[in-house]
Order: C-alpha cells, then sequence, then structure tokens
C-alpha cells in the first residue's frame, strides 16, 4: 500500500470516528442529566446560607452605588404621583401602579391635581374615632318642591288660590304644572288637585316673592273662598335646567365600543384610548374601566358644537382636524346624579360646594363641585363628581376642620408632612378681570411658562395659547412646541416643518 492510499483511508475514516465520538457524548449526557440535576440540587440546598449571603453582599454593594448616585438624603423623600400616599425614604417602584417614584424634599407641598382643592390623610385608628363613614354617590329620582300659602278666590269663574312664593323658586314654576293644596286650620282635611294658571314676579316685591295663580279641577265641599290653603308644586329635577341639557338614556354599547381608555388622575380632560404620557404634565396615564352609564365619544375642543360617536371623525371648520376621545356620562331616564346633604360643605349661593372624596384608604381629597337646589336630604350634581366615587357623608365637616386648623395631621402616616414655606399673599382680583389664558399658562411648567409666553400663538391654528386650555407640549426637531388644544396634534405631526417655521425666534429655544 502506498503513501497516498493509506492518506486517503486516514481521511475518510475521520467522519465515522467523530460521528461515533458525538454520538457516545449524546448518550452520557443523555443517561447523566438526572443524576447531575439532583447533585446540582443538593448542593444549592446544602451551601443556600453561603449563596444567600453572598447574593445579599453584592445587591447591598449595587444598591448604595445606586442610593449614592441619586443623593438620598434626610430631608428627601420619594413619592408616587399617581398615588400620592405611597412614600418612601428610598428610590424605587410604586407598588400600587409600578410607576417610579419621585424625589422631592421631605414636607414639600405638591400641587393637587385640578378640582382638588385639599388633601387630608388619617391613620385608620383616627377614621374610627372620628366615625368617618362614605357613601357612594348615585343617580336618584330627586324632585323640587315650592310650598307658599295663599287664600281661596274666583278667578274667571273657577275656584283658585292666590299666593305668594319665595323668588328662589320663580325660574322653575311655569304655568300648566300641576299642584297639590290642602286646607290650613282643618286637620284631616283631604288634599285637593289644582294646575298653575299664571306664575309672575310682584313688580314691588321682585327679589322676594312672586305671585301663584292655581285653579282647582274638582275642589271638595269643604274648600270655599275667602279660607286659607297651602299649595305645593312639584317638578321632576331632571325636567330642569341645566339638568335637562344633561346626556340622557346611554345608547346601546357596540361590538366595537372601547369600555376601557386611559385617564390623566390630575387632569381628566385628558383622555386617550391607548397608554401613554398625559399632554399636560408628561405624567403616565392610568387605565380606566367605564361604567354603565358611561360611553367614549369625540369632539372638537376648539369647536365643542362639533361632535362624533365614530372614532376617526375629523372637524370641518378646523381643515379637517381629527376629533379627540371624552367620557360622556349618561343619566337614567327621570333621574340626576345626586350626593347627600351631610357630604356637602361650604355651599355658596352659586351653588358651589366641597366634598371629601375618599380617593384611596385612609386618603380625603376635597372636591369642589357644582350642585344643583337642595331637594330634601340630597343635591343634585351638575359637575365635578362621577358616579360610585365614594363621599364622607358623617365626618365631613370634621376633615374639613382638620384640613384647615391642622394641615399637618397626617405628617407621621405614610410620609405625608407639614410644608415650612409660608403660603403666598395673593392679591384680590374682580372676577371680570381674570385672564383665563393667564390661568391656563400658568398650570404649564415653571420652565415651559416662559417658552409658551414667548410663542404666544397656536402654529397651527393661530389662536392665543392658553385660549382653549392648557396648551399641549410638543418637541419636534429639537424645539419646544406647544399647540391650543389635543386637536391641533395630528395635523402638527404630519408636517413639523411647516408649522415650526411659523414659530417666532423667542419661542425657538
Amino acid at each position: 500500500m502506498t503513501p497516498t492510499t493509506a492518506a486517503g483511508d486516514q481521511g475518510r475514516s475521520s467522519p465515522g470516528r467523530a460521528l461515533r465520538a458525538w454520538t457516545v457524548f449524546k448518550i452520557v449526557q443523555f443517561r447523566l442529566r438526572i443524576p447531575v440535576a439532583l447533585v446540582a440540587a443538593a448542593v444549592i440546598v446544602g451551601r443556600w446560607d453561603s449563596i444567600r449571603n453572598a447574593w445579599d453582599a453584592v445587591g447591598r454593594r449595587l444598591t448604595i452605588e445606586s442610593l449614592e448616585n441619586r443623593a438620598v438624603s434626610g430631608d428627601t423623600e420619594y413619592f408616587c404621583p399617581m398615588d400620592p400616599g405611597v412614600v418612601s425614604a428610598w428610590p424605587g417602584k410604586c407598588g400600587v401602579c409600578n410607576m417610579g417614584l419621585v424625589r422631592r424634599k421631605r414636607g414639600e407641598a405638591v400641587s393637587l391635581p385640578d378640582g382638588v382643592v385639599a388633601r387630608m390623610q388619617l391613620t385608620p385608628a383616627r377614621i374610627e374615632l372620628a366615625n368617618i363613614q362614605t357613601t357612594p354617590v348615585s343617580f336618584r329620582p330627586l324632585a323640587r318642591a315650592c310650598e307658599a300659602e295663599g287664600v281661596l278666590s274666583r278667578e274667571k269663574g273657577v275656584l283658585a288660590v292666590v299666593a305668594q312664593a319665595p323668588a328662589r323658586h320663580a325660574a322653575w314654576v311655569a304655568p300648566g304644572q300641576s299642584a297639590q293644596a290642602i286646607l290650613l286650620g282643618a286637620p284631616g282635611s283631604q288634599p285637593a288637585r289644582a294646575r298653575v294658571l299664571s306664575a309672575a314676579l310682584r313688580p314691588d316685591r321682585a327679589r322676594e316673592s312672586f305671585t301663584i295663580v292655581a285653579a282647582f279641577e274638582d275642589p271638595p265641599a269643604s274648600f270655599r273662598e275667602g279660607l286659607r290653603v297651602l299649595i305645593t308644586i312639584s317638578a321632576p329635577v331632571d325636567s330642569l335646567e341645566p339638568f335637562r341639557s344633561l346626556p340622557v338614556n346611554p345608547p346601546p354599547l357596540t361590538p366595537t365600543e372601547p369600555r376601557r381608555v386611559f385617564a390623566c388622575p390630575r387632569h381628566p380632560g385628558s383622555v386617550s384610548l391607548a397608554a401613554g404620557a398625559c399632554t399636560i404634565d408628561g405624567l403616565g396615564l392610568e387605565p380606566l374601566e367605564l361604567g354603565a352609564f358611561d360611553r367614549v365619544r369625540y369632539w372638537c375642543p376648539m369647536h365643542p358644537e362639533v361632535v362624533s360617536d365614530m372614532p376617526g371623525a375629523v372637524c370641518k371648520a378646523c381643515g379637517g382636524m381629527r376629533l379627540v376621545p371624552r367620557i360622556v356620562v349618561y343619566r337614567p331616564p327621570g333621574q340626576v346624579l345626586a350626593v347627600p346633604r351631610s357630604a356637602v360643605v361650604e355651599v355658596d349661593v352659586g351653588g358651589k360646594g366641597v366634598v371629601y372624596v375618599e380617593s384611596a384608604p385612609g386618603m380625603f381629597d376635597g372636591v369642589a363641585v357644582v350642585l344643583g337646589p337642595r331637594c330634601g336630604d340630597d343635591y343634585p350634581v351638575v359637575e365635578g363628581l362621577a358616579p360610585g366615587a365614594r363621599v364622607a357623608t358623617s365626618g365631613a365637616f370634621l376633615l374639613d376642620a382638620e384640613t384647615r386648623l391642622n394641615p399637618g395631621l397626617a405628617s407621621a402616616y405614610f410620609g405625608a408632612g407639614r410644608s415650612t414655606r409660608e403660603p403666598p399673599t395673593l392679591p384680590v382680583v374682580a372676577p371680570a378681570a381674570v385672564d383665563r389664558r393667564a390661568l391656563a399658562l400658568e398650570k404649564l411648567a415653571p420652565a415651559d411658562q416662559a417658552l409658551a409666553r414667548a410663542q404666544a400663538r397656536c402654529p397651527v391654528t393661530g389662536k392665543a395659547l392658553g385660549s382653549m386650555g392648557i396648551p399641549i407640549r410638543m418637541v419636534a426637531q429639537g424645539r419646544t412646541v406647544f399647540l391650543c388644544c389635543e386637536g391641533c396634534r395630528d395635523a402638527f405631526q404630519s408636517d413639523p416643518g411647516e408649522y415650526l417655521a411659523k414659530l417666532p425666534p423667542a419661542a425657538k429655544p
């Protein structure tokens, strides 16, 4: 055999030997996998204390380095903007929403969400001691009643009563309404039905009373001219303004209609169908499950009369801007949203008041609400509350007093504290002199306020910033730009260069 032949045989036999070696390796691996796993488990169990100590040592070193980089000090704490009750002395994540905690000085006052005028956090022991109880806000059939005394007489040939009623009822008493009357000084007399013929203010006492004339349909024999009667006129609240103009009777749900949206807990008007950040402060939107009376509708912030119930609709008056989503609450027929009288504090002549809503266990937010006239033990709610919100019905005045007399009540609970800064002295401004655009700009971050004032106008619509509410902050091509409303976002994103060219030099960072 020649050397060439031997070398060829050796080359042909090399793949065979490699295949046999690989087969042996796989057989050994297959047979030994269970014993190896059992040995590894035994080693881990036997040396668990040493392994855990080594892991903790490495973790402590990494944590210390991270904390040193974040400059933790005795006057610093971390809180969750979405769940203010979550406060920690160390950086981390919120256990409720899994959002990163934000650093602040210990005891520093933070801005409250829109519509919240005060916040109080109590320990469970103090809640029990103060007997604070909550009740959910719900829809109820309320009625407004007007009582007035009058004298029976003949009007246009029929028996009628002429009565003087308080002037505050004149807005909703009208001809044609039904009424009920009983004789005064005659216990056990049967009530009689009547119908209002006229209701007019007295020229000499227009601010105090107005005259009601009601004719009886079938007066009893005991009703005679000259006798005094008490007449009661009742009107359902849902038939009065502004409740009559509120959406009523929710339409049937469609298969594609969203039942979950993402909303900003600090700015209720910031609503999106997808997860993202609030257009006002940049914080993350939270998922919100819609109630039985809630529907997602679309509208144009610049032209509120332009609405739609279909996604993707546009506003022709704005040049084709896409309508933005919002939550519309429908009321059941014959009912209005009602809050118990015991839950309302500080009701003024304009119907504005404050109720304390339990936003988290032990945390109560003083929420500004607009109410209608009181109906017995309830107030109809015009705006400020949502169905299902739990309001303090027992102890509400105690909460209000504590927020005024002892703002640092919860300083030992969940890290809340009293601010050491003195509140600024604000000038008294007449309502007519309030600049709503300036107020909207003041709600921006301090660094953004100067940029928004320098920009002055929206590059899409040309409207003054703040005229449509809090401006929308966007960044394009390295520039910070403010839009007048959410409806301008799509137009701006379609061609940022066109609108950036319209910005004044002072508005370019």
